[in-house]
């Protein structure tokens, strides 16, 4: 019975071979070898459809390669290469990729200077359906190994003389440690102190500033660099101001045009490198005449100054000066004061008789023109 099975098996394998094998030639597709296309129409294919660069270095430059390749049968084309910021730069070897080609698009980034994450994409169309718009998103972290906190220090306007201090803290990003950091400042009244009780990885610095006694702004550096990370190093910027003496802002004040016998009210900043002592605000020659005035402490070297002024009741443009006078031996400080005194009344009725006139005008040469016109002679 077995035997019989295995002949009548036999024969049908030897009947159905002629035909079933060239139906099978048929159904499997010829370009179903590696590397020759398989789709119909252009077909798109990355290699990756993303990059991320990780952690890298401000200020440093890095570039990335993405493979494109037409899998289809049908040419594609790359159209609209775009960036997201001018930092980015992509270049693209072919955009006219023939069947079962390829090419490569390079991207180079500009690492922006200070820490943080950067985030950009370059993008393109392509005459593939399934991809008709790409988007390659890009990503890196710049971070130092060795950076400060606070990275700049502004000291605003300080008195000669003055010694300010402040804490910097120099700490390594990846948790390392860091001995043997050496502090190095670009002026010789810039000082700094190695502070104890800061962690393995961090050290904690007083940076004293002396200023000098020349009146003027400054901008200087301190350079911090450690022995175990001495190829890296970390500034730290020092800005601000010697001044000798309290300043006012605004300079001048200036009322504008006022109605006669009304009263105008002005603000003053005094700012100096301390904070100052109003003890008396007085109007000194002139029409303007001072009714109050109050000081309001903004912070340490501020003070708001609120004044209110009447005005003379003479039409005219009036000038006068605000004189200030601070505790301590600084001498007096003059604000000039002007204002135009103009009668509403009359200002509006110059407006009106203004408007009449011209509309005066203007009509009587339209309906003129328009009688013109219609008169059938």
């Amino acid at each position: 019975m077995k035997s019989r099975l295995w002949f009548g098996c036999l024969c049908c394998g030897l009947l159905t071979a002629p035909v079933l094998l060239p139906l099978c030639l048929w159904i499997v597709p010829r370009g179903s070898e590696k590397g020759s296309p398989h789709t119909a129409g252009a077909a798109l294919e990355l290699d990756h459809w993303e990059h991320d660069f990780g952690v890298v270095l401000p200020g440093c430059k890095v570039n990335a390669v993405f493979e494109i390749q037409n899998s289809g049968s049908d040419d594609l084309l790359i159209t609209n290469l775009e960036k997201s910021c001018g930092c980015t730069a992509p270049l693209l070897g072919c955009n006219r990729l023939p069947p079962g080609t390829a090419t490569t698009l390079l991207v180079d980034l500009k690492i922006r200077a200070r820490p943080g994450n950067i985030g950009h994409f370059v993008s393109f169309a392509t005459n593939d359906p399934r991809h008709a718009q790409v988007r390659l998103p890009i990503r890196a972290k710049a971070q130092r190994p060795v950076d400060a906190l606070p990275t700049d220090i502004y000291l605003g306007m300080l008195a000669p003389g003055r010694e300010v201090a402040r804490v910097v803290e120099v700490f390594s990003t990846d948790a390392a440690p860091l001995e043997g950091v050496r502090a190095t400042a670009s002026q010789p009244w810039v000082s700094v102190e190695e502070l104890d009780g800061a962690a393995e990885h961090c050290r904690r610095f007083r940076v004293i500033v002396r200023t000098p006694q020349t009146a003027g702004a400054f901008d200087e550096i301190i350079t911090f660099r450690a022995a175990t990370r001495h190829e890296f190093s970390v500034v730290v910027g020092i800005r601000g101001e010697v001044c000798q003496a309290q300043r006012v802002s605004p300079p001048r004040v200036l009322l504008g045009a006022r109605p006669p016998s009304t009263r105008a009210e002005a603000r003053l900043v005094l700012h100096g490198p301390q904070q100052a002592h109003i003890r008396a605000v007085e109007a000194r020659d002139g029409a303007l005449q001072l009714i109050e005035w109050s000081q309001t402490p903004l912070n340490d070297r501020s003070i708001l100054i609120r004044l209110t002024v009447a005005i003379p009741p003479q039409e005219g443009y009036h000038s006068g000066a605000i004189l200030l006078d601070l505790d301590g031996s600084d001498p007096r400080i003059e604000v000039p004061v002007g204002c135009l005194v103009r009668c509403e009344r009359e200002t509006a009725s110059d407006n009106a008789a203004g408007s009449a006139g011209a509309a005066a005008n203007t009509p009587q040469v339209q309906f003129a023109t328009m009688a013109e016109s219609s008169d059938p002679r």
